[in-house]
């Protein structure tokens, strides 16, 4: 176990690096509640609330691999992310992400599976925003490689 800034504890096995390559990447919105009240929308004409998916492909290249899931973990957030706690023994993803943005902040807890092509995980986010109501999230997340990524 190493130590990293603000005594936080990052545990990582022997699971080998992520694979380069092209990705597939999803998530599905489960709920969504701000403050006491539930809202949990099915995904509409907006795309928005709860039931909302989103697919996309990219392509991992070497120099993010050599960042280490951690960093891959990060992708898509907005704002600046540290981690507060970060494990991945066996496999098994046990992590809790810190976001702030200019809108506002954000604690991500995580919890899933993760090897070097795939990850399948659940996430619940607590947000914290000036001009609204604090909220959370909850989420799926499931990542594939698909293959080589496409030559330019």
């Amino acid at each position: 176990m190493a130590e990293i800034k603000h005594s936080c504890q990052l545990r990582i096995s022997t699971l080998g690096p992520p694979s380069v390559g092209l990705q597939k990447s999803g998530s599905k919105i489960l709920a969504i509640a701000c403050r006491d009240r539930r809202i949990h929308q099915p995904a509409g004409p907006a795309g928005h609330g709860g039931g909302m998916t989103t697919t996309t492909e990219y392509c991992l290249t070497q120099t993010e691999v050599d960042k280490g899931y951690q960093e891959m973990m990060k992708r898509g957030q907005n704002g600046e992310c540290t981690y507060e706690s970060f494990n991945l023994a066996g496999g098994k993803l046990d992590a809790v992400m810190l976001c702030k943005t200019g809108e506002g902040d954000a604690r991500m807890t995580m919890n899933g599976t993760v090897t070097p092509t795939t990850s399948d995980f659940t996430a619940t986010m607590a947000m914290k925003f000036a001009d609204a109501p604090e909220g959370t999230m909850t989420f799926t997340a499931k990542h594939e490689r698909l293959g080589d990524c496409p030559a330019k």
